[in-house]
């Protein structure tokens, strides 16, 4: 997939203003900008432009595609 400039600030957006993955370094930063789309908005965006409205089959499954499978309980 081609990365876009869009794409490219949402993650800013998600990292530097939501502390997303656990980042904080820019906690408490002055923020100069602050109207980007949200990731969920983001990904609404692509599946109804890019996809024309329509995820693929290889997606229908609601238990996934067994690429994560769980092993075992957490301690």
């Amino acid at each position: 997939m081609k990365t876009s400039v869009r794409m490219l600030a949402i993650v800013v957006f998600f990292v530097l203003l939501q502390n997303g993955g656990g980042q904080t370094a820019f906690d408490g930063a002055k923020v100069i900008q602050e109207d980007l789309m949200l990731d969920n908005q983001a990904l609404i965006e692509y599946v109804q432009k890019t996809l024309n409205g329509r995820i693929g089959d290889e997606y229908a499954d609601p238990y996934g595609q067994g690429r994560n499978v769980i092993t075992g309980q957490a301690d």
